[in-house]
C-alpha cells in the first residue's frame, strides 16, 4: 500500500483501509490478506415492483410508461450488484436490459424474481479475493457464447478475467475473478464459431488491459512507458511489440469450450471461411504465433466452463458457485463437480415436489 500511495496521488479523505463501505459495497480484509466484498446492505434497500394479482395474470400485456420506468430503475440497481459482486445474476440482468423496448408484464415479474434471487444469494455467496504469489501472476480469459438466443436473433457472450499463477495453465489453481460480464454481441453473427470468436476477441482485449494495469501498479509508470506512448499508436495494446517492456510481462491464457475455435487458434494453416471471424482472431493468432510462451490457449469441456451461466439462464450454476465458494478453478474437468451437480439436481427436484405438494394442499 505504501508503494501505491507513492505512485498515485490519493487524497487522505479518499483512503480507506480494513473494513469499510464504498458505493454500496461492504469491504472487509481478513488477517491473512483475504478481502471479502458483499452488497447485502445495498440490496436490503432495493424494493420490488408492485404488481397487482390482476396485472400478473396478463403476462403478455405491454408495460405502461410508469411500469417501464420502474422496470428500468430496478434492473439498473440489479446491474450494479451483478457487475460488482454477484456474477450469478449477470445474464438475467443483461437479458432484461435487452427487452426494455418490448417489455411485457412477464419482464416485471422476472425482474422481481431476479431481485429475490440476489437477496438470497447475498446471504451465502461472497466475492473473495485471496492472496496469491503475484511474482508468478498469470491472467486467464475464460469466454463462452450462446448463439442467436437473444431478441432479434442476437447472441450473448460471457467473460471472466482471472488472476492466478502459471500453475493454472496446467490444471487447478487458486484464482481471483477480477472482471466478469454478460453482454450482447453487438453484431449479428452467422454461426456458433463466429459468436465464440467474438467473445474470445473481447476477452483477450479485456485481459490484456488488466495485465497492463497490474504491471503499472507493480512496477510503476517509469520512463519505458513514457517512451512508448508518443511514438506507438494504442500503446497499451502494442507495448509487447515495442520490446521495451518484455521483462515486465506476465503470461496470458485463453480458455474456450468451443473445439472448432480452439483448432483455429492452434493450427497456423487453419482459417475459418467467415472473414469476420478471421478478423476477430487476427490479434489473438498474432500473439499466439509470435510469443507462444507468453500467450496460450486451452480447450476446456463445457462441464468445466466457468461462464456458461453468463450466456444463458441456467438453474445449474455448479461451476460458478463452486468457484465463488473456493476461489479455485481448473482448466480441466474436476470430477468433484459432477458429485456437486448431482446433489444440486436432487435438491431442486425435492424442492419442486415440496412446492407442488404445498400448492395442492392449499387448493383443497
Amino acid at each position: 500500500m505504501d508503494q501505491i500511495l507513492k505512485t498515485f496521488d490519493i487524497k487522505e479523505d479518499k483512503r480507506k483501509e480494513g473494513n469499510f463501505s464504498f458505493l454500496g459495497r461492504q469491504v472487509a480484509q481478513q488477517p491473512d490478506g483475504t478481502v471479502y466484498v458483499t452488497m447485502q446492505t445495498y440490496l436490503d434497500e432495493v424494493k420490488p415492483i408492485f404488481i397487482t394479482k390482476a396485472r400478473r395474470s396478463t403476462n403478455d400485456a405491454a408495460v405502461t410508461g410508469a411500469e417501464k420506468t420502474e422496470l428500468m430503475s430496478l434492473v439498473g440497481q440489479l446491474a450494479w450488484v451483478a457487475r460488482e459482486s454477484l456474477p450469478q445474476i449477470a445474464f438475467d440482468v443483461s437479458d432484461l436490459q435487452q427487452r426494455f423496448t418490448v417489455a411485457t408484464v412477464s419482464e416485471l415479474v422476472r425482474a422481481n424474481a431476479v431481485l429475490r434471487q440476489a437477496k438470497k444469494l447475498v446471504l451465502t455467496s461472497v466475492l473473495k479475493f485471496v492472496p496469491i504469489d503475484l511474482s508468478k501472476a498469470t491472467f486467464i480469459s475464460v469466454t463462452d457464447a450462446s448463439f442467436a438466443g437473444q431478441p432479434k436473433g442476437s447472441s450473448q457472450m460471457g467473460l471472466a478475467v482471472l488472476i492466478a499463477t502459471v500453475k493454472i495453465l496446467e490444471g487447478s489453481d487458486t484464482a481471483n475473478m477480477i472482471e466478469w460480464s454478460s453482454k450482447k454481441i453487438h453484431r449479428v453473427v452467422k454461426s456458433t464459431l463466429a459468436a465464440e470468436a467474438a467473445a474470445m476477441s473481447f476477452g483477450f482485449d479485456r485481459t490484456y488491459f488488466a495485465r497492463e494495469v497490474f504491471t503499472e501498479i507493480m512496477f510503476g509508470r517509469d520512463r519505458k512507458w513514457r517512451d512508448v506512448a508518443p511514438i506507438i499508436p494504442l500503446a497499451l495494446q502494442l507495448t509487447a511489440e515495442s520490446g521495451l517492456t518484455q521483462d515486465l510481462s506476465f503470461p496470458v491464457g485463453m480458455a474456450t469450450d468451443c473445439k472448432s475455435l480452439y483448432d483455429v487458434c492452434i493450427r497456423p494453416t487453419s482459417m475459418p471461411t467467415e472473414k469476420r471471424v478471421t478478423l476477430d482472431l487476427l490479434d489473438v493468432r498474432h500473439h499466439l504465433d509470435q510469443h507462444p510462451m507468453m500467450y496460450q490457449v486451452r480447450w476446456i469441456p463445457t462441464t468445466a466452463m466457468l461462464v456458461d451461466a453468463l450466456t444463458k439462464h441456467l438453474a445449474d450454476q455448479t461451476v460458478l458457485e463452486n468457484f465463488m465458494k473456493n476461489n479455485v478453478y481448473s482448466l480441466r474437468e474436476d470430477p468433484r463437480l459432477e458429485e456437486i451437480r448431482t446433489k444440486a439436481r436432487a435438491d431442486r427436484k425435492e424442492r419442486a415436489k415440496a412446492k407442488a405438494k404445498a400448492k395442492s394442499t392449499s387448493s383443497r
